[in-house]
């Protein structure tokens, strides 16, 4: 092999390390944002303020607007889409990564 051959393998196989270190740690940060978007999965807070404002409501002789409750189901959804969209960073990224591994001649 000639001086820049083994030269550019060197450097190949730096770049390949580089970008599975990349790899590793953008999998690792995707799979803590997937665990912190199941907190919202969890989250029934706007489902315990629909009942406690329709308990009040009751109280006094009064009837929350169904049109009014739905929108907060329906926003609530949203947001919970919303969040999910979010995790698309470290996906495209990993996409990324993954293609610039396989240009390199790493197999999956």
């Amino acid at each position: 092999m000639k001086f820049n051959e083994i030269q550019n393998l060197q450097e190949n196989q730096a770049q390949i390390k580089q970008l599975q270190d990349r790899e590793d740690a953008i999998t690792s940060a995707l799979g803590q944002a997937k665990e912190i978007n199941k907190t919202m999965k969890r989250d029934d807070t706007h489902i315990n303020i629909l009942s406690q404002l329709g308990g009040l409501a009751d109280d006094v002789g009064l009837e929350l607007d169904s049109y009014q409750e739905s929108k907060v189901l329906q926003l609530h959804n949203q947001l919970e889409s919303a969040c999910y969209e979010l995790e698309e960073v470290f996906e495209d990224a990993l996409r990324d990564i993954r293609n610039r591994l396989e240009e390199l001649g790493v197999e999956y």
